[in-house]
C-alpha cells in the first residue's frame, strides 16, 4: 500500500479525533438520558429502573436545566455527524473549488488520487461504505437543515410530516457506519482500527450523576442542621462561585 503524505496523515488523525469527540458527547447523552437496552429481561428491568431514577434525580435537582441540556446535547451530536459527512469540496458556478473541508470523503479522495493498482479494491470498498454513511445520515441531515441550522417554514404545520423520526438506534447506526468507513481506510494504510465507541474520560454523565446524588444527600442533611448550608456553601471553599 502506498505511503501517505504528511498532510494526508494529518487529515486522517484529525478525523479520528473528531469522531472520538463525537462519541464522547454521544456517550454522555446516553448515560444521562437514554435507557440502556439488554436482551435479558432482568437486566432490562434494572436498566429501566436506573433510567427512571436518574430522570427523577435530575428533575429534582435542576429539571429545566437538564431538559435544555438534553436537547442541546442531541442537537450537538446531530451537527457533529453532519459536519463529518459534508461534501469535501464546495465549488463556484464555474466549477472552481472555493472551499475544502476536513470530512470523511477526503479519505476517498486520497485513495482515488492514487495510481497504484493495489488500491482499486480499497477504493471500491470505501465507495460502498461511504454510500452507506450517506444513507444512514440522511435523516439527521434533514433535521440539521430544517430545524437546527435553519428553521424551515414547513415545520410550523403539525400536519406536515417534514422531519423523519430519529431513534437512538438510528444515531448509533450512523456513527457505526462512519467508524466502519474510517477504519477501513486505517486498516489498509496503518494495519489497525480504532474502537471509537469505547472512548473513556474521567468526567462523564456517570460522574455527574454521582455528584447530583451527593448534592441531594446534602439537601437532606441540611434540613437537620440549619447551619450546614452557611458553613459549607455560603462560607465554604466555593462560596463565591
Amino acid at each position: 500500500m502506498p505511503t501517505l503524505t504528511a498532510t494526508q496523515k494529518e487529515i486522517f488523525d484529525r478525523l479520528e479525533a473528531e469522531i472520538s469527540e463525537t462519541h464522547y458527547r454521544w456517550n454522555i447523552a446516553k448515560q444521562l438520558f437514554v435507557v440502556e437496552q439488554h436482551d435479558d429481561a432482568d437486566e432490562q428491568q434494572e436498566a429501566l429502573e436506573k433510567g427512571m431514577a436518574r430522570y427523577a434525580l435530575m428533575n429534582q435537582m435542576a429539571g429545566n436545566f437538564f431538559d435544555a441540556l438534553r436537547d442541546m446535547m442531541f442537537d450537538t451530536v446531530f451537527l457533529h455527524i453532519c459536519r463529518l459527512t459534508e461534501r469535501a469540496e464546495k465549488t463556484d458556478k464555474s466549477g472552481n473549488v472555493i472551499e475544502e473541508s476536513i470530512v470523511i470523503e477526503q479519505l476517498r479522495k486520497i485513495v482515488d488520487s492514487l495510481t497504484d493498482p493495489s488500491v482499486a479494491s480499497l477504493a471500491a470498498e470505501l465507495k460502498k461504505r461511504h454510500d452507506d454513511v450517506k444513507l444512514k445520515c440522511a435523516p439527521l441531515r434533514k433535521h440539521r437543515n430544517k430545524r437546527i441550522s435553519h428553521l424551515d417554514m414547513t415545520t410550523l404545520s403539525p400536519a406536515t410530516d417534514v422531519l423523519p423520526e430519529i431513534t437512538i438506534r438510528s444515531i448509533d447506526d450512523a456513527l457505526k457506519a462512519i467508524c466502519d468507513f474510517v477504519n477501513e481506510f486505517g486498516k489498509a494504510f496503518f494495519g489497525s482500527t480504532t474502537y471509537f465507541q469505547g472512548v473513556v474520560a474521567f468526567d462523564d454523565g456517570d460522574s455527574l450523576i454521582e455528584t447530583l446524588k451527593h448534592a441531594a444527600a446534602f439537601d437532606v442533611l441540611s434540613l437537620a442542621d440549619h447551619g450546614l448550608y452557611d458553613r459549607m456553601i455560603t462560607h465554604g471553599p466555593h462560596g463565591k462561585a
